[in-house]
């Protein structure tokens, strides 16, 4: 892909910068989703593996583990979704076998997995004000709330019209 781009380039360097900005905006959203449920696992993992951090001290709670559980589960379903769903090739030629890639359920449910994934967020002040935990990240679990609500908004709004994501977002 990168290969045909720089191709382009060379050749007719106005067109090209125009249909490298197109693709882009064809992959930003599929970015923007990965990046969403990379950032849901990451949050986990800095929540198990840094004993020096806020979310660390709020893990250790029996609450606190199971919304940051929940939230690895859905960060990696979400990004399995971007990856099956949105960069594979609709069909994987394998000798003479012609296999569809396609999670239907997780394209289906796509944007119930960002509202859940948005309440995991939303819920953790409340677990660490409750368990005694400083609430200093507040601003951190609610942007990332209101993100996820964003894009649950989006997606089933582009769903519902039948339109792509560049004419939902503008």
């Amino acid at each position: 892909m990168l290969r045909d781009i720089l191709k382009e380039s060379a050749v007719h360097p106005e067109q090209s910068r125009r249909s490298v900005i197109r693709r882009l905006q064809d992959h930003f959203p599929a970015l923007c989703r990965f990046a969403i449920g990379g950032d849901a696992v990451l949050t986990w993992y800095n929540a198990i593996s840094d004993p020096r951090s806020e979310v660390f001290l709020m893990a250790r709670t029996s609450d606190a583990a199971t919304l940051f559980g929940f939230m690895a589960i859905l960060g990696t379903i979400i990004m399995l979704d971007v990856l099956l769903n949105d960069a594979t090739p609709d069909y994987l030629h394998v000798g003479s076998m012609r296999m569809r890639l396609f999670w239907r359920r997780a394209f289906q449910y796509r944007h119930l997995c960002f509202a859940s994934l948005a309440f995991c967020y939303a819920a953790q002040p409340f677990v660490a004000e409750r368990g005694g935990y400083s609430v200093s990240l507040l601003l951190f679990f609610y942007w990332n709330a209101f993100l996820n609500i964003a894009v649950a908004f989006l997606d089933a709004k582009q769903r519902s019209r039948g339109i792509g994501w560049q004419r939902a977002c503008s």
